[in-house]
Order: C-alpha cells, then structure tokens, then sequence
C-alpha cells in the first residue's frame, strides 16, 4: 500500500531491519531535523547561498528518499537541479514547496504508521 505521503514498501524494508518503534523514532528524527533544514532555508537566498541551499535539499532528498518519502525526494531532486541549471530564480518557492510536503508529513505520519 502507498499513500502520497509514504511508501509503505519502503517502510515495510526499514521493519525488516528495525523494530516499529525504532522505525518511528527514525520518522521523528527526519521531522526533527528537517524541520530545522526548513527553517535554515527560509533564510538563505540563492544569488549568495546556492551551495549551502543545494546541501540542505540533498540531505533532505536522500532522507526522504530512504523513508520512503517519494515526492518530497522528487520535489527536492528537481530543486537541485533547476539550481545547478540556473533555472530556479525565487528560494522561496523551494521553501514553500517543501514546506506543503513536511506539513503533510508531520501532521500524518505518526497517526498511518500506527494504522499499518
């Protein structure tokens, strides 16, 4: 089962090698720490902080991606790459995007990780 917030293949690998509720303190980690990542973005502009703007998004797309959530992954792989392309032109976009993706998953996951 997935859902547009978390793969639950995924999730169902990470249980195979982690208790549930080690798992789910993972979970509140990539919360915990992304929220921060979230709120360095808010206040780093591109034209003087591309390069630490591009770490922040690849910790968060790789993170995410190992969590099994996909479109924060995606959303932040095409961020880095418009930077590297010099075709994104407004941070704030980026920081409003993931944004929308974190809330989804910080209102959600704790109550549809119980569920499965």
């Amino acid at each position: 089962m997935n859902n547009d917030i978390i793969d639950f293949e995924t999730y169902n690998e990470l249980l195979k090698y982690a208790s549930k509720a080690d798992v789910l303190d993972i979970y509140k980690e990539f919360e915990h720490e992304t929220g921060h990542f979230l709120s360095l973005l808010k206040s780093l502009n591109l034209e003087n902080d591309s390069p630490e703007i591009l770490s922040i998004l690849h910790t968060i797309k790789g993170n995410a991606a190992s969590l099994g959530l996909s479109a924060m992954a995606e959303y932040s792989e095409q961020s880095e790459r418009a930077i590297n392309e010099s075709r994104m032109s407004n941070e704030n976009d980026i920081y409003t995007k993931l944004l929308e993706f974190y809330s989804k998953f910080s209102d959600n996951y704790e109550r549809l990780l119980k569920l499965w």
